[in-house]
């Protein structure tokens, strides 16, 4: 649901975002060396969430032979 996803667009903005542009110089564009952290920060976070998701749709039809 969007619901769900929501909270964790935000979650990812402030992770990457402190993670990659703490220290970083601002200004109207990123660094070559930002924006290859914020790429990859992007990316490990939507491999990590695909890995748990696909990890839960596993469980949840095994818990719920188990209840019946």
């Amino acid at each position: 649901p969007r619901l769900f996803h929501a909270p964790q667009v935000f979650n990812l903005q402030d992770i990457c975002w402190e993670t990659c542009l703490e220290n970083a110089k601002l200004g109207p564009k990123l660094d070559g060396k930002s924006e290859t952290c914020i790429t990859n920060c992007v990316d490990r976070f939507i491999d990590s969430t695909l890995h748990v998701t696909n990890r839960l749709s596993q469980m949840l039809p095994n818990e719920a032979a188990e209840e019946r």
